[in-house]
């Protein structure tokens, strides 16, 4: 998933303007921003502290403040926590990180669509043959 199309979610859940990304250092701006890092984290597994930091426009240390502020207003702050929620739901995650179950349903996602790619190679695969077949008679016919 895109950041944008990431932010968009959040600020239409926060009912805030999509200006989560702004340097603006507005309560509704910041903790939005909190979550969309935390999110985004979940969302793209393995991705990286500097590649976080490039993404966010932000220096690393900012990127562990942002985090450890996250991790922190879940625990203290119930209405972050009901908007957290709400966003987890809208993006089909748990609410609680459990990055373990995240990939689980990922890999399952991952493994339907192979096969189902599968399924459609392998129906083009005799579609073609049919259509080379048939070429193939029709140049016998006119030779």
């Amino acid at each position: 998933m895109k950041l944008t199309e990431l932010t968009e979610i959040v600020s239409n859940i926060l009912d805030i303007p999509n200006e989560i990304m702004s340097k603006s250092q507005e309560h509704k701006y910041a903790r939005a921003r909190f979550m969309c890092l935390s999110l985004y984290k979940r969302i793209n597994f393995g991705v990286s502290g500097n590649d976080l930091s490039d993404i966010f426009d932000k220096d690393h240390s900012t990127i562990s403040y942002m985090l450890n502020k996250h991790r922190k207003r879940l625990k203290s702050d119930l209405f972050y926590l009901e908007d957290y929620t709400r966003s987890c739901n809208a993006l089909g995650l748990n609410v609680i990180d459990n990055t373990q179950i995240d990939r689980t349903k990922l890999l399952n996602h991952l493994q339907s669509e192979v096969n189902r790619l599968t399924k459609e190679r392998d129906k083009l695969k005799m579609s073609l043959s049919m259509i080379i077949k048939c070429t193939d008679e029709v140049g016998n016919i006119l030779n």
